[in-house]
């Protein structure tokens, strides 16, 4: 049999466990995971049933193709993009993102005892970032610290001062897995973890407390190397010589998948007064706000808080950020700086957008409007604050 090509992690196209669990075998095509399952061989079977490792069972199902021994037809290359290649991909983004570039997080012995490591990770972030605490960055992959505009999670200083923001949270347990959809129980051999994390977001509009609730997803990430100072992901069929330490890698909303039952928490008592403005997407209205602006050289009342005011910084000038509002579309590169995720049919119940006017960048807090105590597509947004970003 001719050798078979490899992609550039070195993961060739073969049978191996499923990441997913349920003791059968998944075809990777040397570039994502496959719907295609395979029961176990009777001699794959045999060593796992030793106890051995993940690795030596992957590696004994490669031994059987090779050899012939109760071999497993390769299925066709797919060509659609599966749920399950969407999450796999999402994944391996988030793990790329945190290691790519070369970049050096330490070393520490592979075979470490590691199995309190990520959960007091995620616990020592999630304490700093839902506070707005500078530290946040000890524990976050070094793409994540470099590309934040501000606290993931919690946002620019003056702004969260300004609504009187607390957040509080609740983490779930971490569940790893190897560059793919995370389901294993144990660290050993992996280098991507996932939590689910309950957030409720207290904050005032109009003299109004309220108080919001959403899910993330929260990734952790830590990079392999295989004799050399060159981060890399976990591989099947090769030992690592040590592995750096675990970080917070980035935020996604959770899929069903991530939930495994369960509900995300979706929910806000923010609920605003009559506007006949149309404010269903935050992108969209800033955007309406911008056209308006430069038509008008001043900011209209388009979607404020109870449709009538909005908390304002004490140090911007209101006219001054109407006549100089830049041009802004649906396809502008809009910064959001709290890092919350959210779908359309269900966004995150805060979100800031960093807009550059004239010498100096601002802050435009905006709220997912309530509907019954749910949010949702229909229910809209409002503009609670407008800010100058803290230094």
């Amino acid at each position: 049999m001719s050798e078979e090509p490899q992609d550039e992690s070195g993961f060739p196209p073969a049978w191996h466990p499923d990441p997913l669990g349920g003791g059968q075998l998944r075809w990777w095509d040397g570039s994502r995971w496959t719907e295609h399952l395979a029961p176990v061989p009777e001699q794959v079977a045999a060593v796992a049933d030793t106890g051995e490792t993940p690795d030596a069972v992957a590696r004994a199902a490669a031994s059987e193709q090779v050899t012939g021994a109760a071999a497993v037809t390769a299925p066709p290359r797919e060509k659609s993009m599966t749920a399950t290649t969407w999450a796999v991909l999402a994944a391996t983004v988030l793990v790329v993102g945190g290691v790519s570039g070369g970049l050096w997080w330490g070393s520490t012995s592979a075979r470490a005892d590691i199995q309190a490591q990520a959960p007091a990770v995620l616990d020592d972030f999630l304490a700093a970032a839902t506070t707005g605490d500078a530290t946040w960055t000890d524990f976050a992959s070094p793409a994540l610290g470099s590309s934040a505009l501000a606290v993931p999670l919690f946002g620019d200083a003056k702004a969260a001062a300004s609504i009187d923001l607390a957040v509080t949270y609740e983490a779930g347990p971490v569940v790893y897995g190897r560059s793919s959809v995370a389901r294993d129980e144990l660290p050993d051999g992996n280098d991507v973890a996932l939590a689910l994390v309950d957030l409720t977001y207290t904050f005032t509009v109009d003299g109004q407390q309220q108080t919001a609730t959403t899910t993330q997803s929260v990734w952790l990430s830590r990079p392999f190397y295989f004799g050399d100072d060159t981060p890399a992901q976990a591989r099947y069929d090769q030992e690592p010589t040590s592995a750096g330490p675990w970080r917070v890698s980035g935020f996604t909303a959770p899929t069903s998948g991530d939930l495994q039952g369960r509900e995300a928490l979706a929910a806000s008592s923010y609920v605003a007064a009559e506007d006949d403005s149309v404010c269903r997407s935050a992108i969209d209205l800033l955007a309406r706000m911008s056209e308006l602006a430069r038509e008008n050289n001043f900011i209209p009342a388009l979607c404020l808080s109870g449709g009538r005011t909005t908390t304002v910084g004490d140090d911007v000038d209101v006219d001054a950020i109407g006549k100089s509002f830049p041009a802004l579309t649906y396809l502008s590169p809009f910064r959001e700086a709290t890092s919350l995720e959210g779908t359309y049919d269900n966004p995150a119940p805060l979100q800031e957008y960093r807009i550059t006017i004239g010498d100096a960048d601002y802050i435009f807090v905006l709220a997912a409007v309530g509907e019954q105590g749910q949010r949702s597509s229909e229910a809209g947004w409002r503009i609670i604050s407008i800010q100058k970003a803290g230094e």
